[in-house]
């Protein structure tokens, strides 16, 4: 009975390996069909943390740079590895402006090479107004008529 109970303990001890073995050879397959070898090893770094560990971020104005990241790792005693900015589309001297692009690149560049995770969302203009703008309301652009078309200039 004894040589029994070792044959399942292997045979389930086996299964389980190879198992895991298997989960760890997953190949991990961007959406993007030619995401950059970057993009893929960074989706396979997420993968490979995926439930063990949180990552956290924050949001940069592009005319400010890292502040808020460095007001955050003051903070907490941590350097959020995400960081976030945004591609500006405010007049000059506002924290989003546009004309801050080239900076917006040239920080995102710095944060990458120092270790950080990037990320730059944009904000799209309405369809009824030209960059610059904020994110002050824009006199007819949410209106719509009674057939739920919006209103054109």
């Amino acid at each position: 009975m004894k040589s029994f109970q070792k044959i399942i303990f292997f045979i389930f001890l086996f299964f389980c390996c190879s198992k895991e073995v298997a989960a760890q050879q997953k190949t991990i397959t961007p959406v993007t069909k030619n995401a950059s070898p970057e993009a893929r090893a960074l989706l396979k770094f997420f993968y490979s943390i995926s439930g063990e560990y949180l990552l956290t971020g924050q949001h940069n104005y592009p005319n400010v740079k890292e502040r808020n990241t460095k007001f955050a790792a003051e903070y907490i005693g941590k350097t959020p590895v995400v960081y976030s900015t945004d591609w500006g589309f405010a007049f000059d001297g506002n924290t989003d402006s546009y004309l801050a692009r080239q900076d917006i690149v040239d920080e995102a560049i710095r944060q990458n090479k120092l270790g950080s995770i990037i990320t730059i969302c944009w904000h799209a203009v309405p369809p009824t107004a030209n960059e610059p703008v904020t994110f002050q309301p824009l006199p007819g652009a949410d209106s719509a008529d009674s057939s739920g078309k919006c209103n054109s200039y």
